[in-house]
Order: C-alpha cells, then structure tokens, then sequence
C-alpha cells in the first residue's frame, strides 16, 4: 500500500515530515488519524477491473477440467485398452465382473459425450452465458451403486 499527501494525492516517497525522518514501515506502524497530523492517508484501493468477457475457450478449458478431473488421459486410454480386451473376449464370453467393467466404462463414455455437448452448446450460443461454471450446467458422472 502506498501512502499519499492528504491536500494533493502524490505519492509520499519517505522525505522528512514535520522536520523529523520517517522510515518507510510507518504505513504499518502509524493509524489513520496519525497519518493525517503528518498530512499523509493510506492510499485508496484502485477498483478491480471489470470482469473480462466470457470466451469460447473459457468453456471449452472448463469442459477439460471437469472432465479431466475425473478422467485424467491415462485413465481414458486405460479404459479404452480395457475397452479392447472386453471386446476381443466377446460380449457373450464376459464374466460378471466383466459385464460390470463394461458398463463402467460405457457410462463414463456416455458422460464424457455429454460434457462435450453442453459444452458445445454453451459456446455456441449467442451470447455466452457468464455462470458456465456452475454445476446446473453440467451433467454428474453417474457413479455406480451396488445395483450395478
């Protein structure tokens, strides 16, 4: 924080005040009605910056995240490997455990497709939509239940 003269707003660059030497911690270490008997005040803070406009590549990093969080590239190309093997073995040979690894893998492909869609629609709407990040937009990974 810098500290300003009260009359003309110009930066104080630590010059003697008051015919006394004033080290530069003395933002820290005087209160505001201290400050002012030397005629010195905390400068203002600027206003932040307007928030910048949403971009297509906002969303589309936000569609990576999100996906990437939960399937990271080893992951998606383990499961595509798997994926393979499953497919080499025949649906009709699949054990159990199998059959439940297949659908994992189908719904986590199902839920990436998905996230590229509302991604695809959010960047190509009109006008950007600035809440993109709120999760009301996003499809939830359909985690599997003892069911599955």
């Amino acid at each position: 924080m810098t500290l300003i003269y009260i009359e003309t707003g110009e930066a104080w660059n630590g010059e003697p005040l008051n015919a006394a030497f004033y080290p530069a911690s003395i933002e820290k270490n005087m209160t505001d009605a201290k400050l002012a008997t030397l005629g010195l005040m905390r400068k203002p803070a600027d206003p932040p910056p307007p928030p910048r406009p949403v971009s297509i590549g906002d969303i589309e990093e936000e569609t990576g995240n999100r996906i990437y969080v939960l399937f990271p590239i080893h992951k998606q190309l383990n499961a595509q490997a798997r994926a393979t093997e499953l497919l080499l073995i025949g649906p009709t040979n699949w054990s159990e455990q199998e059959r439940a690894e297949a659908a994992y893998i189908q719904s986590a492909r199902d839920w990436i497709k998905a996230m590229r869609e509302v991604s695809d629609d959010l960047a190509g709407a009109d006008v950007l939509d600035p809440t993109f990040r709120d999760d009301k937009h996003w499809p939830t990974f359909p985690l599997p239940t003892e069911e599955d």
